[in-house]
C-alpha cells in the first residue's frame, strides 16, 4: 500500500545533484540550474579558498544539503569530538536543509579507513549504535539523515534484516533516512535479497531523500562506484520508490569521472521527469526546509547505555575486519599466515555464499582501503608519478600506505606526511629533487583552503613617507610558500603536463639551483621561479626583517653603503609581490 501520508509533512526540495570539484566553476557563476545541491562535509571544513567561496555562492541561490562520509557513527570509538566540532561548525555556517552520514563504521582506535564498512544486525548493536546517533544529534541540535550503504559482507550472528534496523534505529533515535536506491540494488544482489522488500520494509515516514547512482558489475557482485549514468535497474526501483511513498528529494551521484554538466543536468532532469510521470502535480510542489530544524524528540540521556556486552558485540567484528583490510598483502595472505583458530573465528564471524566467497568478500574491502589511499597521492603528485614511472611510483604509494594509516576524517589531508615521508625512503635519497617537487605540490593542495586574508594593495604601500621606508616591517599572507629546488619547477609542470618523456624533459630544463614561489591569490594557486637575490629577500622578509635587512639579505649579508642590494631594486620586487597578492600588512616604525 502507498506510504504517502508523511509527504504532506517532509520536506521536499526537488531534485538535484552532488556538487563535484569539475563543476565548482559553475557554481561561482551561478550556473547551477538544478533544484539543489548536495556538498561533501569533509571537502569544505578548510577555513577559506575556493571551497567556501563555492559554498558562498552557491547557498545564495538554492537549498544545499551537507553530506558527510567520515562519521562513521557505528564506529565503536565513535563519536569523535574533533570531527563533531568541524561538523557543527560547518552546518552553523551552511544551514543546510538537512545533515546526512551513512550508517556504517569506519574508523579503528582514531584511524580513518575512508570507507563505509558494514554493521553486525544484532539487537546488542542496535543498543550502541542508537546511542552514538543521539549523541551526534545531541551536539547537532537536529535530526541527522542516515544512508544505508552499499556491502558486500554480512555477519553471521546478524539477526535483523537491514531494513528492520533501519526501522527500529530511527524508531529509538528519532533520525530520518536517505534512502540510496543503487545502494539498495548493490547490497540485495550481493546478499540475495528482495528489492522490493527492502522497500516495503522502510518506513516512509522517515524517508527523506533518494540518491541515485550506477554500480559496475564485477562478476559474481557489484561495486558501488558512481561511475557513468544511472542504469535502467535503479530507475525501476526510483519508480516504485516513488509510488510508495510520494515526493522525496532526489539526488543524482556521479563521482568518478565526473561528466560535463549538462550530462549530469540529464540524468537531474530524468529523475524529475519520472517523479511528474509518477506524481503528477504533487511532483512539482516543492515544499523548502524550515529555516530552523527541528530538534530530534530524542536524546541520548534517554537511552539506556549500553551493556559491556553490546559494546563488545559492536567492537569485536570490526576489530576482525580491520586487521584484514589493512594487512600488508592483502586479507587472503593475512589468514593464510595466522593460526587455524584465528581463520576459525573470521569463519564464524563473516557470512559467505556459494557465489561470493568470504575471502572474496573480504578482498572487496582490502583492495578499496589501498586505492582510497592511494589514489588522493595519485592526485596530489602527478609530477613525483610522472618522474618515477608508474611502477616505481606505484611502489611508493604502497610503502607509504603500509606505514602511514590516515589520522584525519578529510581524505585530502593524508598526503600531508608524504614529502617527509619520501626524503627518508630510498628513492628520495638517490633523487633528492623528487622531495623537493613533493613539497612544492603538496604546497599547491594544501593553500587552496587555508583562511583568506585581504591583501595589502599598492595605495596602502604609497601612502608611507620615503624616509620610513629602511624601518618598515612586511607581513606576508598565510597563502604563500617558498621552497628550494636543484631544477626550475614551472618549466618541469609544464613539461609533465605534456607528456614529455623525462629524460628529454631533464635536457630541456637542465639543473639550475634556485627557489620557487607557490601563493594562492583569490581561488587560484600560483607559483613562479625566483632568482638567488629575489629568494633571500622574499625569505628575509618572512623572517620579520625590516626593509633595510632585506637589502642586505639579498646582497648575501653583503653591505654597500649600509643598504647591499639596491632600494631600488628590492622596492621593485615588493611592488610585484603586492601585485601578486603576496603580502598583507605593512607596519611602520
Amino acid at each position: 500500500m502507498p506510504d504517502r501520508a508523511p509527504a504532506q509533512q517532509r520536506p521536499y526540495i526537488g531534485h538535484g545533484v552532488g556538487l563535484r570539484t569539475r563543476h565548482f566553476q559553475r557554481a561561482l557563476d551561478g550556473e547551477l540550474d538544478v533544484d539543489w545541491i548536495e556538498v561533501v562535509s569533509e571537502n569544505f571544513m578548510g577555513a577559506g579558498g575556493r571551497p567556501r567561496r563555492v559554498l558562498e555562492r552557491a547557498r545564495e541561490a538554492m537549498p544545499i544539503v551537507v553530506h558527510g562520509v567520515s562519521l562513521g557513527v557505528g564506529s565503536a570509538d565513535a563519536p569523535h569530538d574533533e570531527y563533531l566540532e568541524r561538523l557543527e561548525t560547518l552546518v552553523d555556517w551552511v544551514e543546510p536543509a538537512w545533515v546526512s552520514d551513512h550508517l556504517c563504521w569506519s574508523t579503528h582506535e582514531g584511524l580513518h579507513s575512508h570507507a563505509l564498512l558494514p554493521l553486525a544486525r544484532t539487537p546488542a548493536t542496535l543498543d550502541a549504535i542508537a546511542v552514538r546517533v543521539a549523541r551526534v544529534q545531541d551536539r547537532l541540535g537536529r535530526q541527522l539523515v542516515v544512508e544505508n550503504v552499499a556491502s558486500y559482507i554480512t555477519h553471521s550472528a546478524d539477526e535483523i534484516s537491514e531494513w528492520e534496523f533501519l526501522t527500529e534505529l530511527c524508531a529509538r533515535t528519532d533520525c530520518l533516512l536517505l534512502l540510496d536506491l543503487n545502494n539498495v540494488v548493490v547490497t540485495c544482489t550481493n546478499h540475495g535479497w528482495d528489492a522490493q522488500a527492502y522497500l516495503d520494509g522502510v518506513p516512509g515516514e522517515r524517508v527523506i531523500q533518494f540518491h541515485l547512482a550506477n554500480h559496475s558489475e564485477r562478476g559474481n557482485y557489484k561495486f558501488d562506484s558512481h561511475l557513468g549514468a544511472v542504469p535502467d535497474e535503479v530507475w525501476a526501483l526510483y519508480r516504485a520508490a516513488l509510488a510508495r511513498f510520494g515526493p522525496v528529494s532526489s539526488l543524482v551521484e556521479w563521482d568518478e569521472e565526473t561528466p560535463e554538466w549538462d550530462a549530469l543536468r540529464a540524468e537531474q532532469a530524468r529523475a524529475a521527469a519520472i517523479a511528474r510521470e509518477i506524481l503528477g502535480e504533487a511532483a512539482d510542489a516543492h515544499r523548502p526546509a524550515p529555516a530552523r530544524p527541528r530538534p530530534p524528540a530524542i536524546s541520548a540521556a534517554d537511552l539506556p547505555a549500553p551493556s559491556p556486552a553490546a559494546e563488545a558485540a559492536l567492537e569485536q567484528p570490526q576489530t576482525l575486519l580491520w586487521r584484514a583490510i589493512t594487512y600488508p598483502t592483502g586479507a587472503e595472505t593475512m589468514l593464510a599466515a595466522n593460526t587455524p583458530a584465528v581463520r576459525q573465528r573470521y569463519a564464524e564471524t563473516f557470512a559467505e555464499t556459494p557465489s561470493f566467497a568470504r575471502i572474496e568478500r573480504l578482498e572487496v574491502y582490502a583492495n578499496d582501503y589501498y586505492w582510497r589511499l592511494a589514489g588522493v597521492l595519485e592526485l596530489h603528485f602527478p609530477t613525483v608519478a610522472w618522474m618515477l614511472g608508474h611502477i616505481a611510483f606505484h611502489n611508493l604509494v604502497t610503502d607509504y600506505v603500509l606505514v602511514s594509516p590516515s589520522r584525519d576524517p578529510d581524505l585530502r589531508r593524508y598526503s600531508a606526511g608524504f614529502p617527509s615521508f619520501l626524503s627518508q625512503h630510498e628513492q628520495g635519497e638517490q633523487q633528492p629533487e623528487l622531495v623537493e617537487v613533493a613539497w612544492i605540490e603538496l604546497d599547491r593542495v594544501q593553500l587552496l583552503d587555508r583562511e583568506d586574508q585581504a591583501p595589502l594593495t599598492r595605495e596602502a604601500l604609497a601612502e608611507i613617507a620615503l624616509d620610513a621606508w629602511p624601518e618598515l616591517h612586511f607581513e606576508a599572507i598565510n597563502t604563500v610558500r617558498l621552497r628550494a629546488c636543484s631544477r626550475p619547477f614551472s618549466p618541469m609542470l609544464e613539461l609533465c603536463r605534456e607528456g614529455i618523456a623525462l629524460e628529454r624533459a631533464r635536457r630541456r630544463n637542465p639543473p639550475a639551483p634556485g627557489h620557487t614561489m607557490i601563493w594562492r591569490r583569490g581561488l587560484t594557486v600560483h607559483h613562479r621561479d625566483v632568482g638567488p637575490d629575489e629568494a633571500r629577500a622574499f625569505r628575509a622578509l618572512l623572517g620579520g626583517k625590516r626593509f633595510i635587512e632585506i637589502c642586505s639579505e639579498a646582497a648575501g649579508g653583503q653591505l654597500d653603503g649600509g643598504l647591499g642590494a639596491a632600494p631600488d631594486r628590492v622596492a621593485a620586487w615588493l611592488h610585484r609581490w603586492v601585485d601578486d597578492g603576496l603580502l598583507r600588512a605593512v607596519r611602520a616604525p
